[in-house]
């Protein structure tokens, strides 16, 4: 007897009707050979023993009688339907059982429908959509956080890698028992921090969850929208390792991903002990969540750390870029719209040419020993070669600072701009540290807590050091000033620009009060007081020079309180040179 399989046409629920959609009554149902005219036997059941007649008279429901139609194995059939009085309704070819061996099954052959992906039209397959990316299931991923999946997921990142397909994490626990390696360009993407790789605690605290460690230079790895958590500890060493100790990795998108605190830092360059020039550049750190910082050690050229929330151990930036051979430097550092509440300071720059840290807010950050104790600390290491040249601090909130640690510190700082920031000042404290190392600080038009500190400087301040603060008019500020160093002048422009008063200030001087002289009506000039008795006024004559009483004087206000202040009523700019 003949292997047997189920027509899709014969099946115990089919029923046919005309084309009006009547009833087919006594219908008539022929089976021939699949493309001729040759009659080709079926049965009543899966059996194979009992034919039906050729055709197949319907019922009056115009059902099969028997309820089913089986097809021999291996042969394709052609139906066609009549009435009962001959007239041809259909014909139907090509048709195989329902479980017949040729039922093609390949994805190719299957037409994926609309919408279609933008430039492709109709013919588009099922195996053409399913060939934009491959799953870490493909390759064996189970994601149930407790099977082991470091294989599967390093199967499939293996493949993308030669392929050039992306690499799909979909949202579950993926358990992480060692590296997963990228070698070669890749996209490996998740469906947000609901994709996981989770780190077993026995995670080696000497290797990297996702290490990048490139076999040739290698240019374009993108990982996006996944999440690296712990099990429990701090295991492994940085979620994100990339290797420059031999070949330069450029072109980087790092998007989407929250690292949880880990051994080490969430983001890091690991760099040769002579390191490469350009080992890390042209990259991208966005929209990620980072507990425990960035660590970019001798990196180089156009590094974008944007929009990200960094908080946790160790410093939220560090950025220690490799000199090239021919620029004067390395360029292009941007820090922008990041919150960085980092236990161990907000940021630290060791070396950089013209980088920029905009837009941030700075809260709350415990400075560490790295940082010098600042919050903020651009620590070059000799004048030119190893310096922080042309930073700019632009329009930041760096607020909430810890008593008895500086907010900003400059040493080896060439051309440091500071502008339009608010800067808080710590108790016990600088607002800006200006070593003696540095050249040419500017620090403009900043804001500042409500009677705190303006410009708390250490005992030198630099070289061509500048200080400016516009007021507006018949509005009374106070600012906390020191400079203990000599050689420094005090300019009073009014609104618009005409100095109206300089001040000199010798080696010993330390704190001193400035305020206008109401008894006396004193036309375009100041008066200079020391321990509340004035000690000289300046008018259009020229400058006057101040002779104070050593390291530490005190002044006082009018009303007798103790002060470190110097008090503006008039419009105009304030300005330190």
């Amino acid at each position: 007897m003949p292997t047997v399989n189920l027509s899709p046409l014969g099946g115990a629920a089919s029923q046919f009707f005309d084309n009006n959609g009547v009833i087919l009554s006594g219908g008539k149902l022929y089976t021939y050979v699949a493309g001729t005219t040759t009659p080709q036997t079926t049965y009543t059941s899966s059996t194979g023993i009992t034919a039906h007649a050729n055709p197949i008279i319907l019922d009056s429901a115009g059902r099969v009688p028997g309820g089913e139609i089986w097809l021999v194995d291996n042969i394709a059939y052609k139906f066609t339907v009549e009435t009962s009085t001959g007239v041809l309704l259909g014909t139907y070819d090509n048709v195989p059982g329902i479980n017949d061996i040729n039922i093609n099954l390949n994805a190719t052959a299957i037409e994926y429908d609309p919408p279609f992906p933008a430039g492709l039209t109709a013919g588009y397959s099922v195996a053409d959509k399913l060939e934009q990316y491959v799953s870490v299931y493909d390759f064996g991923a189970v994601g149930d956080g407790s099977t082991n999946d470091t294989a599967a997921i390093q199967a499939a990142i293996n493949y993308g890698q030669t392929s050039g397909k992306t690499v799909y994490l979909p949202a579950a626990d993926y358990l992480v028992t060692t590296s997963i390696v990228i070698s070669a360009p890749v996209t490996f993407v998740g469906d947000g921090w609901e994709s996981k790789l989770l780190v077993s605690a026995g995670f080696s605290g000497s290797l990297d969850v996702i290490s990048i460690n490139p076999s040739a230079y290698t240019e374009n790895v993108i990982i996006r929208d996944m999440s690296i958590s712990p099990v429990s500890g701090t295991p492994a060493r940085y979620g994100i390792g990339i290797d420059i100790t031999t070949y330069g990795v450029a072109y980087c998108d790092f998007n989407g991903i929250r690292i949880a605190t880990l051994g080490d830092y969430c983001i890091a360059t690991i760099p040769a002990a002579t390191p490469l020039v350009d080992g890390f550049f042209t990259s991208v750190i966005d929209r990620c969540v980072l507990v425990g910082g960035i660590k970019l050690d001798k990196a180089g050229d156009s590094i974008r750390i944007t929009n990200n929330t960094i908080t946790g151990p160790r410093i939220g930036v560090y950025v220690d870029l490799q000199r090239g051979a021919f620029d004067g430097g390395p360029h292009g550092l941007l820090i922008d719209g990041n919150n960085i509440t980092s236990n161990g300071g907000a940021l630290y720059v060791l070396n950089c040419t013209m980088g920029v840290f905009s837009n941030n807010n700075v809260e709350m950050p415990t400075p560490s020993g790295v940082t010098n104790a600042a919050m903020i600390d651009l620590e070059g290491v000799n004048s030119f070669s190893l310096s922080v040249n042309g930073m700019a601090l632009i329009n930041n909130f760096i607020g909430s600072a810890i008593a008895g640690f500086d907010t900003i510190r400059i040493n080896y700082g060439r051309n440091v701009l500071i502008f339009g920031n608010y800067v808080a000042r710590p108790a016990g404290s600088k607002s800006y540290n200006i070593t003696a190392n540095a050249t040419g600080t500017r620090i403009l038009q900043n804001d500042d807590a409500l009677d705190e500190t303006f410009a708390a400087m250490a005992t030198d301040s630099g070289t061509g050091t500048m200080f400016e603060r516009s007021f507006g008019g018949n509005l009374e500020q106070t600012l906390n000033l020191r400079f203990i160093a000599a050689s420094k002048t005090i300019k009073w422009n009014d609104s618009a620009g005409t100095a109206l008063s300089c001040l000199q200030l010798s080696a010993a001087d330390d704190f001193f009060y400035v305020g206008p002289d109401g008894a006396t009506a004193l036309s375009g000039g100041m008066v200079f007081r020391l321990n509340g008795t004035e000690v000289g006024r300046w008018t259009s004559a020229g400058n006057l020079s101040v002779a104070g009483a050593g390291d530490g004087v005190t002044l006082k206000s009018p009303n007798g309180l103790v002060t470190k202040t110097v008090t503006i009523d008039n419009a105009g700019t304030l300005v330190l040179i």
